[in-house]
């Protein structure tokens, strides 16, 4: 599946019902200025920089019970180009990444530069095992590190928050696939988290974290959205979702003007025969939850924390959460 493609679905468990619409706040700035309305929309000028860190995470039990916990947490430096007819041209680096995968009381993790193997010891200990044997493990996270050191993304950001036409991972892919094609001996969960796979999960993650679609005219606080999409690759099976997501008000943090975006925990999923079944708050909702900050002088994203859970059959469970913040 192209970059294109998956851009277009992993947005879906952020966005907002997407209508578009102009660039430059509507009219009445004193309405907006005295709280009655808030307008979302992405407005950029070419030649702006600014940071993203992302911290992505997707926990899957297999069938022997025990839980592999994958992170790809990273930082992003992104420029705008260019504007275009209709959005703008942006380009973004990878600045530090860090990689790690956790079952069982050991676990795999590249950052800094190094490769660390978690032994098995109490609190797997990354220092005892640094460098330790796993060359094939060792090897391929390298590919990773080297992929994501060499990649330049690509894309066009629209005013309702889309991205469309991302492209430059290809290098990451190349670099994996090399690695996976001299590797012997890898661990089956290596393989599975850091393979193909992986390479898919990351795909999303990335989008997922890029692409936050939002109304575009004025929305008045307490106004409610919705939007319904395909997840795919962030968790092991095809899910087709719909989301609520309500205007809760606005707020200042530092020199910051944000519109507080919530997002209803309970979420309705695709039934085989068409239907919509409702499904309750995963049971970590209450702690962890889900919002987006949109910063209102440019509608870029301040902060995000967003997720998913869901029962697998086999007794298996699988979820993923997202944390995004602006880090200018």
């Amino acid at each position: 599946m192209g970059l294109k493609h998956v851009a277009a679905l992993a947005v879906a468990v952020l966005a907002g019902a997407a209508s578009v619409g102009p660039a430059r706040p509507p009219a009445d700035q004193d309405g907006a200025e005295a709280g009655r309305w808030v307008c979302l929309a992405v407005r950029l000028e070419p030649g702006r920089i600014w940071r993203q860190e992302v911290g992505f995470s997707t926990t899957v039990s297999g069938s022997d019970g025990k839980p592999a916990l994958w992170t790809f947490d990273y930082r992003l430096r992104l420029q705008c180009r260019e504007r275009l007819a209709e959005g703008w041209a942006v380009e973004a680096r990878f600045i530090d990444w860090r990689l790690r995968l956790e079952k069982g009381g050991c676990g795999y993790s590249w950052q800094d530069g190094r490769f660390l193997y978690l032994g098995g010891g109490a609190g797997g200990d990354p220092a005892a095992g640094e460098d330790e044997g796993h060359p094939s493990c060792r090897d391929l996270l390298a590919a990773w590190s080297n992929g994501l050191r060499k990649t330049v993304l690509r894309f066009r950001l629209l005013p309702d928050g889309r991205v469309e036409d991302l492209s430059g991972l290809e290098r990451l892919h190349e670099e994996v696939a090399d690695a996976l094609a001299s590797a012997e001996a890898l661990p089956a969960e290596i393989r599975l988290f850091f393979g193909p796979e992986g390479l898919d999960r990351a795909d999303h993650a990335l989008a997922l974290a890029l692409s936050v679609p939002r109304p575009t005219g004025r929305v008045e606080p307490g106004a409610s959205w919705e939007h319904r999409s395909d997840l795919h690759g962030l968790l092991p099976e095809p899910l087709e979702i719909r989301r609520r997501f309500r205007l809760a008000g606005l707020d200042r943090e530092r020199r910051f003007s944000l519109a507080l975006v919530e997002i209803d925990p309970a979420w309705d999923r695709r039934l085989p025969d068409g239907g919509w079944q409702t499904m309750p708050p995963a049971a970590e909702a209450a702690a962890e939850p889900e919002s987006i900050e949109i910063l209102t002088d440019c509608g870029l994203v301040y902060r995000m924390e967003a997720g998913l859970a869901l029962d697998l059959p086999g007794d298996r469970h699988a979820s993923f959460r997202l944390r995004s913040r602006l880090a200018d």
